[in-house]
């Protein structure tokens, strides 16, 4: 057996590796795993929605657009 692998009693665990990293002033937020991105498969149905919010929309926001240009 190799001796310079360390056996799992010998690995520091993740409560030394918190108070490690605590100790340079990092958080054990970091150990949380990232959030998972969800995002659906895009259809004929999502962009005929998302062309006719675009068209209901761009109508309000060159409106909104002028009104700032005046306000300022």
């Amino acid at each position: 057996m190799n001796s310079d692998i360390a056996t799992i009693e010998q690995r520091a665990g993740r409560t030394e590796l918190i108070e490690d990293l605590a100790a340079f002033g990092v958080g054990a937020g970091v150990m949380v795993p990232p959030f998972v991105l969800y995002a659906p498969q895009r259809t004929l149905r999502s962009d005929q929605a998302a062309a006719h919010a675009l068209n209901a929309l761009r109508p309000l926001l060159s409106k909104l657009a002028r009104r700032r240009r005046v306000i300022r």
